[in-house]
């Protein structure tokens, strides 16, 4: 056998087109189709006739295959624009509560800050502050105890006889 007519005779990949396109026919059919298809096995790989029909079965792949796969990226290109509008309106919900939110605040802040330079409530706590102040700085402890001295100072005063 020629080196020529075994490589038409055996199933390399540029044949394999034959097997892609039968796997695609229904069972009835495929018997036909490999009939008919067994003249190319025999062509020389440079043959006119082969390259026509790799071609033509190449399209007949796309054609059978490409529906499939768009529809399939249909699917994922739905889902993902439904993940995006839930997203937004998720969003927008979101953003419209924070905005009714701050009317809220908004509408009660002119109230708040009037409390706040209220000068009743102003001198209250910093009277309040001051005595927490004095209370820390430790000046009625030594006050008591100055007393106490005092007070001892004068009893023994008085039993000594000096007052």
């Amino acid at each position: 056998m020629t080196e020529q007519l075994k490589v038409a005779a055996s199933p390399d990949r540029d044949a394999d087109f034959i097997d892609e396109i039968a796997e695609l026919l229904p069972s009835e059919q495929r018997q036909s189709w490999y009939r008919d298809m067994a003249h190319l096995r025999r062509l020389p790989p440079d043959d006119e006739l082969l390259r026509l029909a790799r071609a033509m079965g190449f399209l007949a792949l796309v054609t059978r295959q490409a529906p499939v796969e768009i529809a399939s990226e249909r699917q994922k290109l739905a889902a993902t624009v439904e993940e995006a509008v839930s997203s937004i309106e998720a969003l927008r919900h979101d953003t419209a509560t924070f905005h009714q939110e701050i009317e809220n605040r908004l509408a009660k802040l002119p109230n708040e800050i009037a409390e706040g330079v209220n000068p009743t409530s102003i001198a209250t706590i910093l009277a309040e502050s001051l005595r927490q102040q004095f209370v820390q700085s430790g000046l009625p402890e030594t006050t008591k105890a100055l007393a106490l001295v005092a007070q001892q100072s004068r009893q023994a005063a008085t039993d000594k006889g000096i007052l």
